[in-house]
């Protein structure tokens, strides 16, 4: 949340809004490579953590949470690695390329003795031979890549009000899936060995790790509204008809459907519904990497009832509703809030996105930029986040600072960068140097940037 909201960072934006990138204050960026980890969870935590601790033991230590904090437990990782990307202003069109590799890990509504079992193995003694309950119970965890081509164009100019529309259809590739939905599920762990399940009503799909374990489509809708502080009726950007000027908005609202779209899995992959009754044998010999089919032998052999099977199915990106408005004091300084909520539906194969409230003051010029998110998890749990942008080639930032700054329990943690080359302007815009004694500036009418330069004063 810390950059993606910046006037002076479209390879980011984009991921937010597609319409974006529309009148963007960037002439032209190429990201030369990014990424991102987000870490969240209510279980698993790192006891007394601090950033220096990390750097001398990266492998850390893991505690479970208390058992006198009951209640179902969640988890959601989201990782990213930006490949090269642009993005090039045409006037009242802008168009981009992006490319990344995305992990999703998302589970939700784990009742808190399946997730002791998560963590301990079933082959945990003190809840041996009790009979247990869990449902609306969802784990997927989702590896792909993309191939996004990006697309905004200003549609309508009238006084002071301009409208933006955008577009990003990605060429999705999938790399691994494994996902299992249960909607009821009562059993009990008797032994070493086995899982009596007394009833469940669920849905699986999983698929052997490859490059190219399925292909699939998604697509990001987006719309802006800008009400400018002055008339903008023919108003071109980066254009000498307009003066090369570039005029500021009061205040901006976007709203974007995001990762709205699946994959289709086929190629050792494996599908199906199970309800009513089973038991899971000798399921402490079972090994993903050693022989990956012989878990759908297994899930047909062990329930009573299987249907829907098949060698192929679909898996759903984590599809999100997103709202941004995003105020303008007039003197560099920005006021944001942005919604995020999740769209995807508990029946669907695939991973869902984590909701999420932000506000975001920030500080930005077209060489620098300082942000502090505040940003609601879920809606309730606060993080505060930090994050800068310098000169155009370097984005740096946190949504959770404080896991780094302070030493405690953590449960979470998050972090991303950025490294880009970017032009602010034409050359068709840009303006000879003044022949100013004690300053120079090298500026266009697009952005103004001041470079001083002193000379010492003749005696």
């Amino acid at each position: 949340m810390g950059i993606s909201n910046s006037n002076y960072a479209p390879t980011n934006s984009v991921f937010l809004n597609p319409s974006s990138i529309g009148d963007s204050k960037v002439y032209w960026e190429i990201n030369l490579v990014g990424a991102s980890a987000f870490i969240d969870n209510n279980y698993v935590y790192s006891p007394g953590f601090s950033f220096i601790s990390a750097i001398r033991n990266p492998a850390g230590v893991a505690e479970p949470l208390d058992d006198f904090k009951p209640g179902n437990k969640s988890a959601y990782v989201d990782i990213a690695v930006h490949g090269p990307s642009f993005y090039l202003n045409l006037g009242k069109h802008a168009v981009g390329l992006s490319t990344q590799l995305r992990t999703v890990v998302d589970g939700r509504n784990i009742d808190d003795n399946l997730a002791k079992f998560m963590f301990e193995g079933f082959k945990y003694l003190p809840q041996r031979g009790i009979e247990y309950n869990t449902s609306n119970t969802k784990i997927n965890t989702m590896t792909w890549g993309e191939l996004g081509i990006n697309y905004a164009y200003t549609f309508k100019q009238q006084s002071n009000n301009m409208y933006i529309g955008g577009i990003s259809v990605k060429r999705l590739y999938g790399i691994n899936h494994l996902g299992v939905n249960i909607k009821n599920a009562t059993f009990t762990v008797p032994d070493t060995s086995d899982i009596v399940f007394a009833e469940i009503d669920g849905k699986y799909g999983f698929s052997a790790p490859a490059f190219n374990a399925g292909r699939g489509w998604g697509l990001d809708f987006g719309f802006t509204y800008k009400k400018m502080l002055e008339e903008i009726d023919a108003y071109v950007p980066y254009s000498k008809k307009s003066g090369c000027k570039k005029p500021d908005y009061l205040y901006k609202i976007g709203v974007s459907l995001i990762d709205f779209g699946y994959i289709s899995f086929g190629s050792a992959s494996y599908a199906g519904n199970v309800d009513e009754s089973g038991t899971w044998e000798d399921f402490s010999n079972s090994n993903f990497e050693d022989n990956f089919n012989q878990y759908d032998a297994k899930i047909l052999n062990s329930f009573s009832s299987s249907s829907d099977v098949s060698s192929s199915y679909k898996a759903f990106l984590p599809t999100s509703l997103s709202i941004q408005y995003d105020y303008n004091f007039e003197n560099g300084f920005y006021l944001n809030t942005t919604v995020v909520q999740n769209l995807s539906f508990f029946n669907q194969l695939g991973v869902n996105r984590q909701n999420s409230f932000a506000l975001t003051p920030r500080f930005e010029t077209p060489r620098f930029e300082v942000a502090m998110p505040l940003t609601f998890r879920k809606y309730i749990y606060p993080s505060l986040g930090l994050a800068f942008r310098f000169w155009n080639n370097l984005v740096i930032g946190t949504d959770r600072l404080g896991p780094i700054l302070f030493k405690g329990n953590k449960y979470g943690a998050d972090i991303y960068f950025n490294l880009k080359v970017a032009k602010l302007y034409t050359n068709k815009c840009r303006v000879k140097p003044s022949k100013r004694k004690f300053k120079r500036y090298k500026t266009n009418d697009c952005h103004f940037t001041p470079n001083k330069k002193w000379k010492k004063k003749k005696r």
